[in-house]
């Protein structure tokens, strides 16, 4: 894959079945980042409920990892990390920009992640423009 361009590499590791199921999730969801080229610089928030439209408030729950959010219809969710939960529906924000980056650092510097990630794969995340500096030499 080394003579393929980042564009074409990312379509093969997304593209592929057989590419595809070895791709770890969030990998793949960096890929995808990269070819759409698309900018979220926030995360965005959830303000209204996916199932009924009402206005979404805060309300005191017990997890203390996730924030819960109801609407006038009671439907109660939980928000934790742009992932939205009500029962088994399970919601996915885009990543902002920041999320991307630092992502992408992790995976580029982690030496406990080298195998889970092939050689065109970490040359197309140091090829991001979201690929912080001290990262994109990296050769973890």
């Amino acid at each position: 894959m080394s003579g393929h361009s980042p564009v074409a590499i990312v379509n093969y590791w997304l593209s592929d079945p057989l590419a595809r199921s070895l791709l770890n999730q969030q990998l793949a969801q960096l890929l995808r980042a990269f070819l759409e080229s698309r900018r979220v610089t926030d995360e965005p928030e959830f303000s209204l409920c996916p199932l009924c439209g009402e206005a979404l408030v805060e309300y005191d729950q017990p997890d203390i990892w996730v924030k819960g959010l109801r609407c006038q219809g009671n439907h109660s969710w939980a928000l934790r990390g742009g992932r939205l939960y009500w029962q088994s529906l399970e919601l996915l924000a885009e990543h902002s920009d920041a999320v991307v980056s630092r992502l992408i650092a992790g995976w580029l510097k982690n030496d406990y992640l080298k195998p889970y990630l092939h050689e065109s794969v970490r040359r197309v995340l140091a090829s991001s423009p979201l690929c912080p500096k001290d990262a994109a030499g990296s050769k973890a």
